[in-house]
């Protein structure tokens, strides 16, 4: 998936450079140390609340808040909730076009893995004018505004990104320890991009198609949502078009065109990504985990999965 994404306002092209993307728990009572950064930081408070203390005063966030720290912004982060303040992060540079192509065809950079010494050029290279000054980003104070009826299907995006991202590392770890690479780093570089490209259609910073793609995004959600509601249940196209009132052939055929996937297949991934899940944090069998998923079979499902991760469910463990 490209990484460059171009900005009206400064009528270039951008290069993203992932740099992380994870949950944070600030517990009651404590705060992170005034500090600043180069890099992008996207805060998605996904529970509890707290506050973000710069140079324009003390801001109250939570839960559903979506919060934009700039480069070199000094900045705190605290909490006076019993449950503390959880929040997802999404970490990027933005190279200007004329610096970025050392980073398109440079294999030397890898997430989380760069040398000082890489880091300082990337550093050197990197945009520090404010994200809305490079993209139409609708802000209130630090607080990026959009459509709140879309949360859910952050959530899911967050998901999708932080599974693939505690796989990526797991299989770091894997090849450290055997020498065998288990893991295209392409797949996850794909998880940033999508990332970045859906969110930035639910904050409106593509083009002039947002509002007819808005209309449809409303069709897309739908689906999605009503499989994610069945993941526990066979996959039935009859179902789904009762229950969205529209005609089978059409829903197929929208979503082919949508997505580039079948609803079958799409609806498999998120079987599959809910089965890492289970493998990571529960002591289910793979039997127990393919009927939970209505698999027709634990050998159906050990099909599916390393069709979709490459590995065995009992090797996707085992990295674990």
């Amino acid at each position: 998936m490209n990484l460059l994404y171009y900005s009206k306002a400064r009528k270039t092209d951008y290069f993203l450079v992932p740099d992380r993307g994870n949950y944070t728990l600030i517990p009651c009572g404590t705060h992170s140390d005034h500090h600043i950064h180069p890099v992008f930081h996207i805060m998605f408070v996904t529970d509890g609340s707290g506050y973000l203390e710069n140079d324009q005063g003390r801001h109250s966030v939570k839960p559903k808040d979506i919060f934009l720290i700039n480069p070199n912004e000094k900045h705190i982060l605290s909490s006076d909730d019993e449950k503390g303040m959880t929040y997802f992060s999404f970490n990027f540079y933005l190279i200007p076009s004329g610096r970025h192509e050392f980073f398109i065809n440079n294999d030397e950079w890898e997430i989380g893995q760069r040398t000082g010494h890489f880091n300082e050029l990337i550093c050197s290279c990197a945009e520090t004018l404010k994200i809305n000054e490079i993209f139409p980003i609708k802000l209130s104070g630090i607080f990026i505004q959009y459509d709140r009826s879309y949360w859910n299907k952050i959530l899911s995006l967050i998901s999708n990104l932080s599974g693939t991202m505690e796989e990526y590392y797991i299989s770091l770890i894997h090849h450290w320890r055997t020498k065998q690479a288990l893991w295209n780093r392409q797949v996850c570089i794909d998880g940033f991009a999508g990332f970045f490209w859906d969110i930035c259609r639910i904050f409106n910073l593509t083009d002039e198609r947002h509002e007819k793609e808005k209309v449809n995004d409303h069709l897309l959600n739908s689906i999605i949502d009503y499989l994610q509601n069945h993941i526990h249940e066979k996959y039935s196209l009859s179902g789904l078009s009762d229950h969205l009132n529209y005609n089978p052939a059409y829903l197929c055929s929208y979503f082919k065109k949508n997505t580039g996937m079948t609803i079958s297949q799409y609806f498999n991934k998120l079987k599959i990504h809910r089965s890492c899940l289970y493998l990571r944090t529960t002591g289910r069998s793979i039997t127990e985990i393919a009927n939970m998923l209505n698999f027709s079979s634990p050998n159906h499902f050990s099909t599916i999965f390393r069709q979709e991760k490459g590995i065995s469910p009992k090797d996707y463990r085992k990295q674990i």
